[in-house]
């Protein structure tokens, strides 16, 4: 799998569940589609009300439960290998990148999957 080329199996596919973990976020797609976090996230309301979490401020508060049951509308790896994910409601994910050559993010797509540093 290479996210950089093709992306768009996550489009269309709903939010069905959200895991919160000390230092991980796991979002968990329709058609076995999964996302860990291990380094940030920036969600961005379509009112432009910003949230962010990063895994060393873990326990601080941050919810994207208003994406759930929401399917993907587009979804784009950027430049700087961001994974930036619209949704039908308005509402925006980045999952960023790291810069520090650690674990960013992986995702799952069936048997296959990809880690992100």
């Amino acid at each position: 799998m290479e996210i950089n080329k093709d992306i768009q199996f996550i489009v269309q596919k709903k939010l069905i569940q959200i895991c919160f973990g000390l230092f991980m976020i796991k979002l968990n797609f329709e058609d076995e589609i999964i996302i860990e976090i291990a380094d940030s996230v920036e969600y961005t309301m379509k009112d432009s009300k910003v949230q962010k979490w990063i895994y060393t401020t873990g326990r601080k508060m941050f919810s994207i439960n208003n994406l759930l049951e929401i399917p993907v509308k587009k979804a784009v790896v950027d430049i700087a290998k961001n994974l930036i994910l619209d949704f039908e409601n308005g509402d925006s994910i980045m999952i960023k990148a790291g810069k520090d050559g650690n674990e960013s993010y992986i995702i799952y797509y069936k048997k296959d999957f990809q880690v992100i540093y």
